[in-house]
């Protein structure tokens, strides 16, 4: 049974009801409207809703990649090519100072250096093959440090030297090895740091592999810039 314009009262409704009727309210146009008002209504704040939750995720992703632009690391090492040194020259007193601070790490690192090459490559080291660790590190910084060369960067000095490995006595005279160190700016020598160990992996071409390979270098090998 329809009710005409929606409107029923209570009784008329139980009454139906019980005759087992299952009245069905017929909406008048004003009703309709009224629905039809709210679902739209109801529509547009679904759909203003999902704009920003779009628009505040759009901004999150902007903010993460103006976040990931902004700590994008920039710095590079320097290569030879950007850096000037100085002539090769006897250790004055603040590079004997910077490289005694260090006697610890640059003799760990040629006995770390040499037991990794003897694993792999062991002409590397093959110069010091009859010395035990103790003999192949037994230098004294005032004594052995014989030449260095630097050059100033944006980020302190680049240091090179020339270091005199006393055990070792061959055919070819004595041996020596070359390290790069780093001196920070306006700090004196207390954070001076260990950069690198030159192990020479010798090619007669750049894309050929190694024919021969020397971490002991001869009296006369120049002390220059290595990048490793």
């Amino acid at each position: 049974m329809r009710v005409a314009g929606g409107k029923v009262n209570g009784d008329l409704f139980h009454c139906l009801l019980q005759q087992g009727e299952k009245p069905q309210l017929e909406l008048g146009e004003e009703h309709r409207i009224a629905i039809q008002g709210a679902n739209h209504r109801a529509l547009e704040i679904t759909t203003a809703s999902r704009k920003r939750k779009v628009e505040d995720a759009s901004a999150d992703d902007n903010a993460q990649e103006q976040v990931m632009t902004i700590f994008q690391p920039t710095t590079t090492m320097a290569t030879s090519e950007q850096l000037n040194f100085n002539p090769p020259h006897p250790p004055q007193e603040n590079a004997i100072e910077a490289f005694n601070l260090l006697l610890p790490t640059l003799k760990s690192e040629i006995v770390k250096s040499r037991r990794h090459w003897d694993a792999h490559e062991p002409r590397m080291w093959s110069r010091a093959a009859g010395l035990s660790d103790h003999e192949l590190v037994a230098f004294k910084i005032e004594e052995d440090l014989v030449e260095v060369r630097s050059a100033a960067t944006s980020y302190g000095t680049i240091i090179l030297g020339k270091i005199r490995l006393p055990g070792v006595k061959d055919e070819e005279g004595e041996g020596f090895v070359h390290v790069r160190i780093h001196d920070p700016p306006n700090r004196g020598a207390e954070d001076v740091r260990f950069h690198s160990l030159f192990t020479d992996e010798i090619r007669k071409d750049p894309d050929d592999p190694p024919v021969d390979f020397r971490a002991i270098q001869v009296t006369n090998k120049p002390l220059e810039f290595f990048n490793e």
